[in-house]
């Protein structure tokens, strides 16, 4: 009986700090895409590249697609 909770209890102690890990990666990896977007923007507004916003958009609209799920 001791042995089955210790289990448990290390299966839900290792549980919890793997999604915490996971949870403050995701986050760090979201706010590192946002500062490369809003580096494109920049790049984009002082002229050195040009930003093909329909390809953009339709690639964003692809990303978010739902189409078959009803």
């Amino acid at each position: 009986m001791l042995d089955t909770l210790t289990q448990f209890g290390f299966g839900g102690g290792a549980g919890f700090v793997l999604g915490y890990a996971l949870k403050k990666i995701f986050k760090v990896f979201l706010v590192l895409l946002g500062l490369y977007f809003l580096s494109l923007l920049y790049l984009a507004r002082v002229g050195y590249i040009d930003v093909n916003y329909d390809k953009l958009s339709d690639f964003g609209n692809f990303l978010t697609a739902v189409d078959g799920f009803q």
